[in-house]
């Protein structure tokens, strides 16, 4: 998924294969040399997301600071476009019913820092999400976003 601006899906499913990636060549090789000035193309994010149930407070506690996500302008927008969908239907191809503390993480697959969290506040989803340092979440379910509603 690049952009949310369409209606998307929260599947269970599993995503369709990316395509093959290419075979890396020895660095003393000919193709080597010969593919070292292409550009090299990145494959498009593909976002997962984990529904957590808070299960209490962690055992140990940790000391620390967490890295900040690298969000942009784009992923803002995203992200309010999210929320608004959230709380107007069911996102998930499954029967959910909200459950006040639930937890719904959406991370890149490739790429930790870009992430959204929401979490259930009030019978509604708002922006937010357990403390990774002091509470234990377990994982009810999981899958990818998708904006083809068709599958």
């Amino acid at each position: 998924m690049c952009r949310v601006d369409k209606e998307f899906i929260l599947c269970t499913c599993l995503p369709k294969s990316p395509s093959p990636q290419p075979v890396q060549h020895h660095k003393k090789s000919k193709r080597w040399k010969r593919k070292k000035s292409e550009p090299v193309i990145e494959p498009p994010l593909q976002w997962v997301w984990k529904l957590l149930r808070y299960a209490g407070p962690k055992v140990i506690q940790m000391d620390g600071m967490l890295m900040e996500p690298d969000i942009d302008a784009q992923d803002l927008r995203d992200k309010a476009v999210i929320l608004k969908e959230l709380n107007q239907r069911n996102c998930f191809d499954f029967d959910y019913e909200l459950k006040e503390g639930d937890c719904l993480e959406i991370s890149a697959q490739n790429n930790f820092l870009k992430s959204f969290e929401f979490i259930v506040s009030q019978g509604v989803w708002v922006e937010g999400g357990y403390d990774p340092w002091q509470d234990e979440a377990i994982v009810t379910k999981r899958g990818h976003l998708s904006n083809d509603t068709s599958s």
